[in-house]
């Protein structure tokens, strides 16, 4: 996700065409969002769309607009979506869902920067940053005939890949302090089990399934959750014996510490903390420092489980 975070301030800088791709639920219109947030567009409308949701017969209409009369139903003028987005970012978001008709008009607006509303022999010109966004296989989609081709190279100038969160565990943490906080529920206390067993989980619906669980566990009100207050489907995934919760934790002993190691060579292949950061690991020393910190406790807690404790301690959304 550092990655992901360089590639986004790299892509802001830019107004050449982005593409996004990672399944449901990961995050891809945050990431074009951020992408306009930082771009010189950020004043300008950012309209967001998923273009699945359109109906074929009602595609033209709704991105290119109309005027009165075009068809029957069309009292009175309308504007596109496309021009709605003048001088600022159109996202296209499930693009390879398009039907190959719609794809070949889509490709028409981007190649020309021109839109013809229904109805009207006027183009009208349009200046828009496109970000497209699938969770499809696009390469797949050609080869068997599905997408064009053209499209593809059209849409697909700076590609960025977001990974599903069961790929960066230690996100998730993160992640729920960071939703406790949306839903007002800092002052909770989730038991380290009960992260464990979040941790544990495989996530199908990504980071959405996330802050929909914890949305869920603030509304029920409690000041302590355990992971018999979860999901059952989460809840049951970590029902397993106590080799496998030792196995389990040497495992995540490894991959922070592994982490942990990655941080301190950057600093110093940078030369220290504050010439790494910015050079290297793209984040502030602050940052850097208090993630160490979280590694190393994490470390700690790991290492003294392993050891037989069985003192089970409590963390705060802090």
């Amino acid at each position: 996700m550092a990655q992901v975070a360089h590639i986004v301030r790299c892509a802001a800088k830019s107004d050449c065409s982005i593409f996004i791709r990672g399944e449901s639920g990961t995050g891809k219109e945050k990431i074009a969002q951020a992408i306009h947030n930082l771009s010189n567009r950020r004043l300008k409308p950012f309209v967001g769309i998923n273009v699945s949701s359109i109906t074929e017969t009602l595609f033209e209409s709704e991105m290119f607009g109309h005027i009165k009369g075009s068809f029957t139903g069309a009292t009175t003028d309308k504007k596109g979506l496309i021009t709605s987005a003048h001088q600022g970012t159109l996202f296209l978001d499930e693009i390879g869902e398009l039907s190959p008709s719609i794809q070949a008009k889509l490709l028409r607006v981007l190649q020309e920067r021109k839109v013809t509303p229904v109805g009207s022999t006027k183009s009208l010109d349009v200046d828009i940053r496109v970000i497209s966004a699938t969770h499809v296989n696009l390469e797949k989609a050609i080869s068997e005939g599905r997408f064009r081709e053209d499209l593809y190279y059209r849409l697909h100038v700076m590609p960025i890949k977001i990974p599903a969160l069961r790929e960066r565990k230690a996100d998730i943490a993160p992640l729920i302090s960071h939703f406790l906080k949306i839903y007002n529920g800092e002052k909770l206390e989730i038991l380290k089990k009960t992260v464990r067993s979040l941790e544990a989980y495989n996530w199908p619906g990504n980071v959405r399934e996330l802050q929909n669980e914890i949305e869920r566990i603030v509304a029920l009100r409690k000041t302590r959750i355990c992971p018999e207050d979860l999901n059952s489907k989460i809840r049951n995934v970590f029902k397993i014996d106590t080799d496998d919760v030792q196995d389990y934790q040497k495992f995540m002993k490894s991959q922070y510490e592994l982490e942990l190691e990655f941080i301190n060579k950057m600093i110093h292949k940078g030369g220290g903390l504050r010439e790494a950061c910015r050079s290297i690991l793209n984040a502030s020393p602050s940052t850097i420092s208090t993630r160490v910190k979280i590694l190393e406790k994490n470390i700690n807690v790991l290492g003294y489980k392993s050891q037989g404790g069985t003192n089970e301690k409590t963390i705060s959304s802090h």
